[in-house]
């Protein structure tokens, strides 16, 4: 049996919530193209595991939810050899102070490969999990 490689891992889903509620999810992708993180990790995008779609109902934030469902992305992305890393929208004050107190590293911006409606581009900020 071969080891396991980067292009083994799907992409991946969790779901959390008391009683079986679902109260937020999350999932891991393999290989995001930003370049800043591309930059500075120095690695190809297919090295990255990407954790995206992070999200509790407000019903259920400060619960302890945000942060299980992100170690558990990021556990994964190790399994599989991936470097965990994530990006999130400048103006997210929450999920940035989230990021941080879970020892999450800034190591970038850029600009968004999208424009809001009122035609502003938001900036970018990328994170790695060392």
């Amino acid at each position: 049996m071969r080891p396991r490689q980067p292009e083994d891992l799907p992409a991946r889903a969790w779901v959390a919530g008391p009683g079986g509620e679902v109260a937020g999810h999350v999932a891991l992708v393999r290989g995001l193209r930003l370049d800043c993180l591309l930059r500075a990790t120095g690695l190809p995008p297919e090295a990255l595991g990407g954790i995206t779609r992070l999200y509790v109902d407000p019903r259920f934030q400060r619960l302890g939810l945000a942060r299980d469902l992100l170690d558990t992305a990021a556990g994964a992305a190790v399994d599989h050899g991936l470097l965990p890393v994530l990006d999130v929208v400048d103006d997210s004050a929450p999920a940035i102070a989230l990021y941080e107190r879970a020892g999450w590293h800034l190591v970038g911006t850029q600009p968004a490969t999208w424009a809001d409606p009122d035609g502003t581009v938001p900036v970018i900020r990328c994170y790695v999990r060392p």
